[in-house]
C-alpha cells in the first residue's frame, strides 16, 4: 500500500483554512489556532499585509512595472530582469541551485535519489530553465534547475546599501515588513544580536582583546546556529514540475512560505502518521535516519494535500514532515526569450518568499529536538569508547559530533536562550531590548518588532509574558539536562 491521500477540504484534514483580508487575522487568532497547537494552516490574503521598502518599488519600476508599496513587486524582483537590475551582471552572481530528484516508476522508495546540490551562477539557473524548455524535456527532468533556500533577502538588502544613497536604503533597513498576526520572530533577532555582537569583538581595540574585558562593553557571548553567516530568510524560484522532498525544518523551528507566482501543491503528513514518521526518521528512534524524498510512494503513510495560489501563506508547523511542489508557473520575459513572443517562449515561474521561524511558544519543541539528538548519539557509541576519553575532552567530542550532524550544540542553546531570557526580563520590566541602534528596521520590519512593542500595551500582554515565561523555564530545564548528559562519559542517553 503506497501512501494515501486525504483532500483539504475534507473535514479529516488537518490542516486549517485562514483568512487575513483586511487584517482580519490578529496574532492573538493565530497564536490559538496554530501557534500553541503546532497545527499546519493555509491563510489567504495574506500578501496585502507584507510593505516593501520603496527602494524595491523604484528597481520594479526601473524594469518597467507600476510602482506600489505592496509585496507585489518583490514577484518582478526575482525575475531575470528584476535580479539583474538588482545585482547586475547574473553570469557573475554566484548561488547554489539544486537538481530535484527522479523517482523512475517501480523503484523501491528506500532507495531513491536525494537532491543535489550544485553551485552556478544565477543566469545559469534561467538558462537551464530555456533550455529546458526548448528541448521539451520532461515535466521532472533533474536539469531544471531550483533555486531553493537561496538567502535572497539578506543579500538583496547588501546590495540596496551599495547602490542606493544612505537616505534611500539605511544600513540596517529590512526589504520588507512582515504582517502583523506573524507575531515575533527570535530566529531573526537572534541573528541580529549575534551579527552586533561579531561587530563589538571586531572593532574592538586589540588591548581590550580579551574575553574578560570584552563583557564589560559587549553582550554575553553569542554563538549562532550553524557557521551564523546568513539568516534564515529565503527565496524559492523554480519551474513548472521542480520540487522540495519530504523532510521538516532545521532546529524545530516552524516555517512559513508566502507564494508570490504560480500554485504549489503541498503535502502533509496527517497527524497520525507524523507521530509515526517522527519514530522511523527522527532523532528518538533507534538511530538518527532521514525519511525518503517522496511520500507518495511510503506504503502505510497518509497524507492532507493543499493547493497554495499566489498571495496565499502556508504555516508549517514545528518538526512537520512535508514536501512541495511547483506545479503552474507565471510566465516572465527573459534575457533569452522574443520580445514578441514571451508568453508561449518564456519558463512559467513559482516563486516564493520562506522565513524560518521561531517563536516563543516553539523554544521548548527546539530545546526537546536537541536533547533528542543528543541522546541518539549517545546511544550511538558504547561505553568502551567513552571511557577512552577524559570528560573534558569526550565533552568537547560530542560538541563537534552535535555541530557537525545538526549544526548546533549545548552552547548554541545555552546562548540562545540567555538571548530569549533577556528579552523576556525587558518585557517584564517595560523596558526596550538593548540592540544595535542602527538594527532597528530589521527589529521591526523583519523580527516582528513593532507587534510586540504593540502586544505589550494591551490586556493580553501579563498572560503572554507569563505563558513565554513557562515555555523558556521547560526549556532551560530540558537543556539543563543535555548539559548534563554531554559530560558523563558513563552516559547512554
Amino acid at each position: 500500500m503506497q501512501g494515501t491521500a486525504h483532500c483539504a477540504d475534507t473535514i479529516e484534514c488537518a490542516i486549517l483554512l485562514l483568512d487575513s483580508e483586511h487584517g482580519a487575522l490578529s496574532y492573538r487568532a493565530f497564536r490559538e489556532l496554530c501557534l500553541v497547537p503546532n497545527r499546519p494552516a493555509l491563510i489567504r490574503n495574506v500578501a496585502a499585509q507584507f510593505q516593501v521598502h520603496p527602494a524595491v518599488s523604484t528597481i520594479v519600476a526601473s524594469i518597467g512595472h507600476q510602482r506600489t508599496a505592496m509585496i507585489a513587486p518583490f514577484e518582478h524582483l526575482l525575475t531575470e530582469p528584476g535580479l539583474a537590475a538588482l545585482f547586475g551582471d547574473l553570469t557573475q552572481k554566484q548561488c547554489s541551485a539544486y537538481r530535484c530528484p527522479v523517482l523512475e516508476e517501480g523503484e523501491d522508495p528506500s532507495c531513491q535519489p536525494t537532491t543535489e546540490c550544485v553551485n552556478v551562477t544565477v543566469e545559469d539557473v534561467f538558462t537551464s530553465w530555456a533550455t529546458s524548455q526548448a528541448r521539451k524535456l520532461p515535466f521532472h527532468h533533474p536539469d531544471r534547475l531550483y533555486l531553493m533556500n537561496w538567502h535572497f533577502q539578506e543579500e538583496a538588502e547588501v546590495a540596496l546599501r551599495t547602490q542606493c544613497s544612505s537616505s534611500s536604503f539605511h544600513q540596517k533597513d529590512a526589504i520588507y515588513r512582515i504582517p502583523e498576526f506573524l507575531g515575533f520572530d527570535l530566529m531573526h533577532a537572534y541573528h541580529l544580536h549575534c551579527e552586533h555582537h561579531r561587530h563589538l569583538l571586531a572593532t574592538s581595540a586589540p588591548d581590550d582583546a580579551s574575553e574578560h574585558s570584552i563583557s564589560a562593553n559587549t553582550p554575553p557571548r553569542c554563538t549562532p546556529f550553524g557557521d551564523g553567516a546568513a539568516d534564515y530568510r529565503f527565496v524559492y524560484i523554480g519551474v513548472e514540475g521542480t520540487w522540495t522532498p519530504l523532510h521538516h525544518d532545521v532546529f524545530g523551528t516552524f516555517s512559513w512560505s508566502l507564494n508570490l507566482s504560480g500554485k504549489k501543491l503541498w503535502y502533509f503528513l496527517t497527524p497520525e502518521s507524523q507521530k509515526v514518521a517522527e519514530t522511523l526518521w527522527g532523532p528518538a528512534g533507534s538511530a538518527m535516519s532521514t525519511p525518503p524524498p517522496d511520500i507518495r510512494v511510503v506504503a502505510n503513510m497518509t497524507f492532507d494535500t493543499v493547493l497554495q495560489q499566489e498571495g496565499e501563506l502556508i504555516f508549517v508547523p514545528s518538526r512537520w514532515y512535508h514536501q512541495v511542489h511547483n506545479l503552474e508557473g507565471t510566465a516572465y520575459p527573459t534575457t533569452t526569450t522574443s520580445p514578441s513572443d514571451r508568453e508561449h517562449d518564456a519558463p512559467r515561474v513559482v516563486s516564493s518568499i520562506n522565513h524560518n521561524w521561531m517563536s516563543f511558544e516553539q523554544i521548548d519543541k527546539m530545546v526537546a529536538l536537541f536533547a533528542e539528538e543528543v541522546k541518539s548519539l549517545l546511544r550511538m557509541t558504547d561505553k568502551e569508547t567513552r571511557n577512552a576519553f577524559t570528560t573534558a575532552e569526550w565533552k568537547e567530542l560530542v560538541d563537534r559530533m552535535l555541530l557537525g550532524s545538526g549544526a548546533w550544540n549545548v552552547a548554541v542553546l545555552q546562548s540562545f536562550l540567555a538571548f530569549v531570557e533577556t528579552l523576556l526580563h525587558s518585557l517584564e520590566h517595560n523596558a526596550t531590548m538593548m540592540i544595535d541602534a542602527s538594527s532597528t528596521q530589521q527589529w521591526n520590519d523583519a523580527c516582528g518588532g513593532h507587534q510586540l512593542s504593540s502586544l505589550m500595551k494591551t490586556d493580553f500582554s501579563t498572560q503572554l509574558i507569563s505563558e513565554w515565561r513557562q515555555t523558556f523555564s521547560d526549556a532551560h530545564s530540558i537543556l539543563e539536562e543535555c548539559s548534563e548528559l554531554v559530560k558523563r562519559t558513563d552516559s547512554v542517553g
